[in-house]
């Protein structure tokens, strides 16, 4: 069945903005290095694949995944043409070099989901997942981080310890928390582990649900204090503090050295990319002289990768094609590769000098463009059909409870 606008999910919209945006965010290496373009895009890159493709797919995924959560009525078509639009806004002023002006668009929009996300909260008939409030402090690192980033562009008298707070809540800060939130709550059942914020383990004890919130929220601010100590000059301090408190976070919530009880591609991936998360700060760490490595490490191999992951699992699930996610999926596996080739390429950048590296940012591009696209070209059936089985939180996954999205 066709999907209409005024009866679909978020994502439906959001998750292709962010794929056009990643297109042109990494597209920009090689069209810089052919000579297409005379703009170096160390800024609009980063941009656009922070504020762009990755805003997408969180708000996209928020967007469908929360009036569920909350047992509340989904949002507006109105309202989430209006983040769309905010975010491709932001992102032309990025390209056209109006970065000051591309934040302050980006913060605006943020601010107007969380306003969105507070009405339906005052709606709720259920109690939010304990990770909700990381998930906020996520976005309030993006709506802080973007606004103080559009600050030093007006000001840059700010200083250096200002400028690198808001890199560090923008960059980082803004995609490891909501991830961290919906981690907890979500990705166990991807992969068949107990879930320790599941609905019989919250209603176990009076206060089982508070203790697992002040649990996310020590999270939370753990990573928000390792921010804060990168961002004074202790470089190597800081990626330590937060690569150790993901293996934590992992080892508490998401026990990835556990079997895996779903044999599928999804889930699989799902487990690398959680895996990469910590591996790509503590290799900054203990590697201080080439962070990009490091950083690269953490947005193809781990990021990306888990919004892929994540989003396939959303898509296929409402788009009706349930038993994709229980699929060995061969052609996933092929874009995995493909990733994989894009870090490896990007990351040997770093030690090959200054005068070849230009043409390995740019082959990296290339190579993950072509594995985006071939992700994309496979999820246009479901994204285009409105869900012909139960809805997700009606799936039952043997020896787990029925599960939201």
């Amino acid at each position: 069945m066709t999907a209409h606008w005024r009866e679909s999910e978020p994502y439906r919209l959001l998750f292709p903005v962010g794929i056009l945006l990643a297109l042109i965010g990494v597209g920009l290496w090689p069209l810089f290095l052919f000579k297409i373009t005379t703009t170096y895009p160390i800024v609009a890159h980063p941009r656009l694949m922070i504020e762009g493709f990755s805003a997408c797919f969180i708000l996209g995924f928020l967007g469908t995944a929360l009036p569920v959560m909350l047992n509340t009525k989904r949002f507006h078509h109105w309202q989430m043409f209006l983040w769309a639009g905010g975010i491709a806004a932001a992102a032309v002023f990025h390209l056209m070099l109006r970065t000051m002006i591309g934040d302050i668009v980006f913060a605006s929009t943020i601010l107007f989901f969380l306003s969105c996300v507070a009405v339906r909260f005052v709606q709720r008939q259920d109690r939010p997942p304990p990770g909700l409030v990381t998930v906020l402090l996520g976005l309030a690192c993006a709506v802080t981080g973007s606004t103080m980033q559009a600050i030093y562009r007006h000001d840059p008298s700010m200083g250096p310890v200002f400028y690198n707070l808001s890199r560090l809540l923008l960059n980082q800060a803004f995609l490891l928390l909501p991830v961290l939130g919906i981690a907890a709550f979500i990705l166990p059942v991807f992969v068949g582990y107990p879930r320790r914020q599941s609905p019989p383990e919250m209603n176990r004890t009076p206060h089982a649900w508070l203790l697992e919130m002040f649990w996310m929220l020590g999270f939370g601010l753990l990573i928000i204090g390792s921010v804060v100590i990168e961002a004074f000059g202790f470089i190597r301090e800081g990626n330590l503090m937060r690569g150790f408190v993901l293996l934590i976070f992992l080892a508490r919530n998401l026990p990835v050295f556990l079997k895996q009880k779903n044999p599928g591609a999804v889930p699989w991936l799902t487990r690398l990319s959680l895996l990469t998360l910590p591996v790509g700060f503590l290799v900054i760490g203990f590697i201080p002289n080439t962070p990009m490595a490091g950083l690269h490490i953490l947005y193809i191999s781990g990021l990306a990768l888990l919004i892929l992951s994540v989003a396939t699992r959303v898509i296929t699930a409402h788009g009706g094609f349930q038993k994709l996610f229980f699929a060995k999926w061969p052609l996933l596996w092929w874009i995995f590769a493909l990733i994989t080739a894009a870090m490896i390429t990007r990351v040997s950048a770093e030690w090959i000098g200054k005068s070849r590296a230009l043409e390995h940012y740019a082959y990296a591009g290339i190579t993950w463009i072509i594995a985006i696209a071939i992700w994309f070209s496979a999820m246009i059936r479901c994204l285009l059909n409105i869900e012909l089985e139960p809805p997700a939180h009606q799936i039952q996954i043997k020896g787990q409870p029925k599960q939201g999205i």
